[in-house]
C-alpha cells in the first residue's frame, strides 16, 4: 500500500490484550460470546481449527500460522470440526495474562491458540469499520505474507517458551500488529472494489486530514476545509460525513480534545494553558466541548487517569 494508507491505519489505533488457549484435543468445542463493544482474534500456533458464526452458519478452517479477526464481537463458536456443539465457554482472563491456560505437554499434540481481545480508537473511519467483514481471515497468500507473518509467529512461540518477564506486554503489541497487518491486506484487497474506500485514500482527502492533524487549533471552517480539498462548502461537507462519520468541524473538535486529553495525561500545566494549547481563548468553552467529547470535564479525566 501507500503511505497514504498507513496514516489511516494510523489512525485505527487498536489496544489489545491476548491470551493463550489450553491445548484440545479430539472433538473439542468452544462458544465465545458475543461482546459488541470488543472485536476478537485467533491465532492457530498449532494444529487446527474452525470457527463459526451460529447466527449465518459462515465458517472458516483455520491452520497453523492462520488468524482470525471478529470485528464486531459477534459470538461465535471455535472447535475441532464444523458442527460441533459447544462443550465449555471461552471467558475472558481477569488479568491481562494467565499462564495456567497454556495447558501442559506438547502443543503438537492438539490445537493450540493465541487469543485476545481489542478496542480500536474512537478516531477509526467509520468507511473502513463499516465495511469489515463479520469474520476476516489472514492465512498469507503471498510469499511476503508468509514472512512477515512467520516473523511474529517466530516471536510469539519464542515468548511462550522462554517466558520471560515481558510476555506479556510482548504478545499484547504482537497481536496488535497482526491486526492492523490483516486490516491492511484486506484493504489492499478492497479498495479498488468499493467507492467509499476508495475515496478515503484519496490524496485530496488526505490532504485534509494531513492539515488537521498537523495543526488542529487552526481555525478551521467547513470553507478553507472544502477549498483543501477543491470542492463546495456543501457537497464536500457531505462527502466529509460520509467518509469520516461525523461534519469536519466535529472531527476537528475531536482532535483537538485528544491533544488535551494528552497533556492532561502527560503534563503539569494548567486548565487555562491546556485549553489555550488546544486551540481555546475561552477555558469555559474548552471545558463545554471537551465534556461532550468525552463525558467528564478536564479537572475529572485528569484525576482519574492519574489514580
Amino acid at each position: 500500500m501507500t503511505e497514504l494508507s498507513f496514516n489511516i491505519l494510523d489512525m485505527l489505533r487498536i489496544r489489545s490484550t491476548a491470551y493463550v488457549t489450553k491445548n484440545p484435543a479430539g472433538n473439542w468445542s468452544t462458544a465465545v460470546n458475543s461482546h459488541s463493544h470488543l472485536a476478537r482474534f485467533h491465532l492457530v500456533l498449532s494444529g487446527s481449527a474452525w470457527v463459526e458464526l451460529p447466527q449465518t452458519g459462515q465458517r472458516e478452517k483455520l491452520d497453523k500460522g492462520d488468524y482470525v479477526i471478529v470485528p464486531n464481537g459477534e459470538a461465535h463458536n471455535l472447535s475441532a470440526k464444523p458442527g460441533l456443539t459447544p462443550m465449555a465457554c471461552d471467558i475472558i482472563p481477569s488479568d491481562e495474562f494467565a499462564p495456567d491456560l497454556l495447558g501442559q505437554g506438547d502443543p503438537s499434540d492438539g490445537t493450540h491458540l493465541l487469543c485476545g481481545y481489542f478496542q480500536m480508537s474512537e478516531s477509526a473511519p467509520p468507511a473502513i469499520l463499516t465495511r469489515l467483514p463479520n469474520l476476516l481471515v489472514h492465512r498469507g497468500n503471498s510469499e511476503q505474507d508468509r514472512q512477515k507473518t512467520d516473523m511474529l509467529f517466530q516471536l510469539i512461540r519464542s515468548e511462550l517458551l522462554h517466558k520471560s518477564g515481558n510476555m506479556s506486554s510482548v504478545l499484547n503489541r504482537i497481536s496488535e500488529i497482526l491486526c492492523i497487518y490483516a486490516i491492511q491486506t484486506w484493504l489492499e484487497e478492497m479498495i479498488s472494489q468499493d467507492l467509499h474506500l476508495s475515496a478515503l485514500f484519496d490524496p485530496k482527502f488526505q490532504q485534509v486530514l494531513d492539515s488537521i492533524h498537523a495543526d488542529p487549533i487552526f481555525p478551521w471552517t467547513v470553507e478553507n476545509l472544502a477549498s483543501v480539498f477543491g470542492q463546495s462548502r456543501t457537497t464536500f461537507a457531505t462527502h466529509f460525513r460520509t467518509l469520516m462519520g461525523t461534519a469536519p468541524i466535529n472531527y476537528v473538535t475531536s482532535c483537538r480534545v485528544r491533544a488535551a486529553k494528552r497533556m492532561l495525561e502527560e503534563s503539569n500545566l494548567s486548565l487555562d494553558e491546556i485549553a489555550d494549547k488546544s486551540g481555546y481563548t475561552d477555558t469555559n468553552a474548552f471545558n463545554r466541548a471537551f465534556k461532550r467529547e468525552t463525558g467528564s470535564a478536564p479537572g475529572a479525566f485528569r484525576r482519574a487517569s492519574r489514580r
